[in-house]
């Protein structure tokens, strides 16, 4: 062990985040902590208790990164997204196709609507909110937006040439009928904007719900599903370069 990989590891943060196993600069092993701290100290002491795997991969590193967030949560998302990113050889998990879900809209649509996605194409034109956790508790709160929200559900590739007879959601106020011309695409814009947008968490404020006593508990199981859904991943986190982390934990200001 070098005394540059010594002196790292004696000045290693208490705080949660991801770790980056290096290897003549290349990334073989990516993973996460509560506390990095103890978690990477511990590849580099009692190497005798260690798998045959890890021995051979602590042999290997002669250098590693720190990426600090701010939640053990958020350092669970940014290690997959790491480890799918960047495909360690030592990473025998989360390899697979499998990915968190996306919220996504076409802001170039005359109409925009939100959709699920399982992967994020940066060239596609498409804004997405995400990765998040939970597939099913997305699709709730998905239900809830639109349930609140006058956004439209349908895929159909608006403008139409001609008026479409608009659906159940338009007689039940949540939609606005763009399909049968019953809305420009600047007042729908504005519409959704005004109401708190794709990416604005503000409670929608509709009259219709003070009378009606099945809205409650439909409410709270929209509010509980959205609690179960960590926030957006801010892979913001703090990545810290060779050398360069506190001897102490973070301290966080919130945006």
């Amino acid at each position: 062990m070098t005394d540059a990989l010594q002196n790292k590891i004696k000045t290693l943060p208490d705080s949660p985040g991801c770790y980056l196993m290096k290897s003549r600069g290349e990334i073989i092993y990516v993973g996460k902590a509560k506390n990095l701290k103890n978690r990477v100290r511990q590849y580099f002491h009692a190497f005798e208790n260690h798998t045959p795997k890890v021995r051979a991969m602590v042999s290997r590193v002669d250098d590693f990164d720190l990426i600090l967030c701010r939640t053990n949560f958020e350092a669970l998302t940014l290690e997959c997204n790491l480890i799918k990113l960047h495909r360690p050889f030592y990473n025998i998990l989360l390899k697979d196709d499998k990915q968190y879900p996306y919220l996504r809209y076409d802001p170039n649509e005359p109409f925009p609507r939100l959709t699920i996605a399982r992967t994020m194409d940066p060239h596609d034109g498409y804004k997405y909110l995400g990765p998040y956790i939970g597939a099913t508790a997305v699709r709730q709160v998905l239900n809830d937006l639109w349930r609140y929200f006058p956004l439209r559900r349908c895929a159909l590739k608006l403008p139409l040439g001609y008026p479409h007879r608009p659906c159940v959601y338009y007689s039940t106020g949540q939609c606005r009928a763009p399909c049968a011309g019953r809305i420009s695409s600047e007042a729908y814009r504005v519409n959704s904007s005004q109401r708190g947008g794709f990416s604005k968490r503000r409670r929608a404020r509709d009259p219709a719900r003070a009378y009606n006593p099945h809205e409650r508990g439909g409410r709270t199981d929209g509010i509980r599903a959205g609690r179960r859904i960590p926030r957006q991943n801010r892979g913001c986190c703090r990545r810290l370069p060779s050398g360069s982390w506190p001897s102490k934990p973070a301290t966080w200001s919130r945006t």
